[in-house]
C-alpha cells in the first residue's frame, strides 16, 4: 500500500498544487534573505498564500481505487518447475497466474502482493522460498495487474482470494495438499478475507494492515509539520466499511499465525500488524517485529525471518496430508 495518488476535486486540488509551490518557493527564499524588510514581505506573501490554499479546500478524500496501482509486468515464458493457472470468475474477469510445484511436498502457500507488485515482480522471493522451504506456491495477479482482467476493489479481490483456495483444492493432485495463505501489505487483506472464509492450516501476514481508515490517517504524520497545516488525508467512507476491515476478520482464524512487520514501516505502521495479532483468535500466534526494517526491506532469506517461515511451514507440513476437510 503506497500513499500516492490521492483524490480531489480536480480544479481545486490543481489550484492546490500551485499554491504549494508558490509556497516551497517563498520558503527557499526566506532560508536565504538577510534584511528584515525581505523577511516581513515574503511572511505576508506566505500568510496570503496559506489563506489561499485553505480557501481551495485542504482536506483530500483517498477512495478506494487509490490503494491499487495496477501495472502489466508478466513473465516472459514458462518458468521451469512452474505451470500456468487460469481461474475465469463468473463476472467475465480472468485471474492468471502461475503455480510453483515443489518435489512431494503436502504444503502449498497460496501468495498474495502488494499493491503495485505483479507476480513477476515477486517470483524471485516466490521461487526461492519454493525451493529453500520445499512448498508449493500459487500466485495469481489481482484484477488489472500482469495478464488478469478486470478492475480491483477489496471486496471482489477479497471473494476472488475464496476463489483461488477454492481453484487449489479443485486442481488434480491438490485435494489433500496443506494449504497456507500468505499476505504481504495490501495483500494481507485478502489472506486474512481467505482464511476467514474457507479453512485453512495457516495465515503468514508480512507488514499487513489491520483497518484501511486508520492506515489512510497514519500517512497523515509522514506530513512535516507544514504540510500537515494545509493538507488532511481523509478515507472515503467505502473505504471503512467494517466487514471488509481484517481486524473485524482475525478474531474468528484460529489456524496458526505469523506475522512480520517492521517498526521502521511508514506505509502500513508496526501497530497494525500487532493490533491484529492481538486480536487473533488462534492459540498459536507469533508476532516477528524487525527493528529498523521499513515496509518494502523485509528480506524473507535472512535472520530472523527465514527461521520464523520454517517453523511455521515445517510445523503444518508434520501434519502430513488432509485426510478430510
Amino acid at each position: 500500500m503506497v500513499p500516492v495518488r490521492v483524490s480531489g476535486h480536480g480544479n481545486s486540488w490543481q489550484k492546490a498544487l500551485v499554491l504549494l509551490n508558490v509556497i516551497k518557493r517563498l520558503q527557499k527564499e526566506m532560508l536565504c534573505l538577510t534584511r528584515p524588510s525581505h523577511h516581513l514581505r515574503h511572511a505576508v506573501l506566505l500568510v496570503i498564500a496559506m489563506a489561499g490554499l485553505s480557501a481551495s479546500g485542504c482536506t483530500k478524500v483517498v477512495r478506494e481505487r487509490d490503494l491499487f496501482h495496477p501495472q502489466d509486468r508478466i513473465l516472459a515464458g514458462v518458468p521451469k518447475g512452474a505451470r500456468p493457472i487460469a481461474i475465469p470468475r463468473p463476472d467475465e474477469a480472468n485471474l492468471v497466474g502461475w503455480l510453483i510445484e515443489a518435489d512431494a511436498s503436502v504444503l502449498t502457500v497460496v501468495y498474495f502482493g502488494g499493491n503495485g507488485e505483479t507476480v513477476a515482480d515477486s517470483w524471485p522471493r516466490l521461487r526461492w522460498m519454493s525451493r529453500a522451504m520445499n512448498v508449493n506456491i500459487l500466485a495469481v495477479d489481482y484484477r488489472g495487474y500482469g495478464a488478469s482482467s478486470g478492475v480491483p476493489s477489496l471486496k471482489i479481490c477479497g471473494e476472488d482470494a475464496v476463489a483461488l483456495i477454492d481453484a487449489l483444492r479443485a486442481t488434480e493432485g491438490y485435494e489433500r495438499s496443506r494449504v497456507v495463505v500468505y499476505g504481504r501489505s495490501i495483500g494481507g487483506g485478502m489472506a486474512v478475507f481467505a482464511a476467514a472464509h474457507r479453512l485453512v492450516d495457516g495465515l503468514v501476514l508480512e507488514a499487513p494492515p489491520a483497518s484501511c481508515p486508520e492506515v489512510v490517517r497514519s500517512w497523515n504524520g509522514q506530513l512535516n509539520w507544514f504540510y500537515r497545516m494545509l493538507v488532511t488525508l481523509e478515507p472515503d467512507p467505502a473505504l471503512s466499511e467494517p466487514s471488509l476491515q481484517p481486524i473485524a476478520m482475525i478474531g474468528s482464524i484460529q489456524c496458526p499465525l505469523l506475522i512480520i512487520h517492521g517498526d521502521a514501516d511508514t506505509v502500513i505502521p508496526q501497530s497494525q500488524g500487532r493490533d491484529l495479532y492481538e486480536r487473533s483468535g488462534a492459540i498459536d500466534k507469533r508476532f516477528l517485529p524487525l527493528p529498523g526494517v521499513g515496509h518494502n526491506d523485509i528480506a524473507l532469506n535472512a535472520e530472523p525471518a527465514q527461521t520464523a517461515l520454517e517453523s511455521i511451514f515445517a510445523e503444518i507440513t508434520a501434519l502430513g496430508p488432509v485426510t478430510q476437510r
